[in-house]
């Protein structure tokens, strides 16, 4: 745990979390992270603000960007503020690029997007 101190003079402790992003909630300005085993079994709710720092790689991105890599490790810096939980930095190792759709061998069975129309049950 880091210690940083606040505009208003008072410490604050720096947590630190690794798990998967399991949700980004663009509008409401949130992440959810599911903890590695070691950092405990808790999902953790994160609140965006301005100050919040996203990396994915070297590069900053916007919180939308995170949209494309739900479901990646990631690393967080955050802080407990009043009743809220703050994010402070967030880092996705691997850059924020959406991988090309890998192509399926002749004769695979691809696996449903969710909007195919689902057969009749006989």
């Amino acid at each position: 745990m880091e210690r940083s101190i606040s505009p208003a003079g008072s410490t604050k402790r720096t947590y630190k979390l690794h798990g998967i992003l399991v949700s980004v909630d663009v509008t409401h300005q949130v992440i959810v992270i599911q903890p590695s085993e070691h950092d405990g079994k808790r999902v953790r709710r994160l609140i965006i603000t301005p100050e919040s720092e996203i990396l994915a790689g070297t590069e900053h991105k916007a919180l939308a960007d995170l949209l494309v890599d739900i479901g990646e490790w990631v690393s967080a810096h955050y802080v407990k503020e009043d009743n809220r939980t703050v994010l402070r930095k967030l880092h996705v190792p691997r850059g924020m690029t959406p991988s090309p759709p890998t192509p399926l061998p002749k004769g695979s069975v691809s696996m449903p997007t969710g909007s195919e129309a689902l057969p009749k049950a006989s």
